[in-house]
């Protein structure tokens, strides 16, 4: 599930290629839609935070999910970034759990029931989310 903090985390700013010209290419086809080797691409542009925004959403339910099953250190402020970023509690599902059932200690791979307040805080929030209780 690591690969889903990291999926919420890309910013295609930051971006390396171990070739310029396939960096400029790849850059410049997100911003333009033509992949110009040649010509430096934009720092900044609309295309980047949008491209940004479509991973970020793609991941934000597997990490929320992570988030209930590792319980780290500020998971849920975490939490509320990920559902305003459009997370759905019950939409990624390991062995038919879900973040409030992983929460919870259902899930296989840690089953330990979150410490208070760390648990109702959690817990609350997943269901004002919609998180079904059932």
């Amino acid at each position: 599930l690591d690969v889903a903090r990291i999926g919420t985390e890309v910013d295609i700013k930051l971006a390396k290629a171990s070739i310029t010209e396939d960096h400029r290419s790849i850059m410049n086809f997100i911003a333009t839609g033509l992949a110009d080797k040649r010509k430096i691409p934009p720092q900044e542009h609309e295309a980047y935070e949008s491209l940004n925004s479509f991973v970020h959403h793609a991941f934000a339910s597997a990490e929320l999910y992570r988030l209930a099953c590792e319980r780290p250190e500020g998971c849920v402020e975490r939490a509320k970034t990920l559902l305003a970023m459009g997370a759905n509690p019950n939409s990624f599902v390991r062995e038919g759990n879900t973040a409030l059932l992983a929460m919870v200690g259902a899930d296989p791979c840690n089953s330990s029931l979150a410490e208070m307040p760390v648990l109702e805080d959690m817990v609350n929030l997943l269901v004002a989310s919609g998180a079904d209780t059932n």
